[in-house]
């Protein structure tokens, strides 16, 4: 029953934020009624996101739109960028924050997703948007092979299919001005690739952890590079394999 309630909340929640009238009220007494707004909360991040001025393949699944048009997870002060800065979207799925970045702020987003079928969908979304991305369809970690299993977008530990990795550091940017993880359950791996280039560089990073053991982790790691924990966004707990608790954490020197 608790958990009925704090759906039809986020729900009636996200129709209010976009403009939408909804009967909360009704909710509760009309199947009907349940079942439409049900289908038209499904829409909203659609919706939204062309109301904003993007465009997205047929291929793009709305619920992934989700986190980026309606819930806006990573809209944090600042933890966004200025006209031509530079952000590295590592885990860039279909495009959403990418194209975020890209079109709402002006930013040159480089995108990294190991996926192909994602991938596929990503270059047609930043082709549709005219979009300042540049996106390499492999994954960065440490430089070893990663071991998941594909499950829809994710990697998921304890999978059989190995995926390349390669590390941010060998790519010797000259500039990185925001660094965006979120690459399920391998965020450790990637840091130890990129270490050099967050010491040299010092951006500021956008981390989702997939457990509290790799959001203990990571946050040493970041310690010991001088970095804070500025803001603690989003949190849901997981039942994936090898996740418990996933959390958006931003980080600045």
């Amino acid at each position: 029953m608790y958990g009925s309630v704090k759906w039809k909340l986020m729900q009636h929640s996200d129709f209010v934020k976009l403009g939408f009238n909804h009967n909360l009220f009704m909710e509760f007494l009309s199947r009907r009624y349940r079942k439409s707004t049900y289908e038209k909360w499904k829409e909203l991040p659609l919706i939204k996101a062309v109301s904003d001025g993007f465009i997205f393949s047929e291929s793009t699944p709305n619920g992934a739109l989700r986190e980026i048009f309606v819930e806006e997870i990573y809209n944090v002060k600042g933890f966004t960028p200025h006209k031509n800065q530079t952000v590295i979207d590592v885990g860039a799925n279909y495009g959403d924050s990418a194209l975020w970045w890209s079109k709402k702020f002006g930013a040159k987003v480089i995108a990294f997703e190991p996926l192909d079928n994602v991938f596929k969908i990503l270059e047609e979304n930043i082709a549709l948007n005219k979009a300042d991305v540049k996106a390499y369809n492999l994954a960065l970690g440490n430089g070893s092979d990663i071991v998941g299993k594909p499950d829809g977008t994710m990697l998921i530990k304890g999978g059989n299919v190995k995926f390349r990795t390669e590390k941010l550091d060998s790519y010797a940017l000259e500039w990185v001005d925001i660094l965006k993880i979120d690459v399920e359950g391998f965020e450790f791996e990637v840091f130890q690739g990129a270490k050099n280039t967050i010491r040299r560089l010092k951006p500021r990073i956008i981390l989702e952890t997939h457990s509290k053991e790799l959001r203990r982790k990571c946050n040493q790691f970041l310690n010991e590079l001088g970095y804070k924990l500025k803001f603690e966004g989003r949190t849901v707990i997981s039942h994936s394999p090898g996740m418990d608790k996933v959390t958006n954490l931003f980080y600045s020197v």
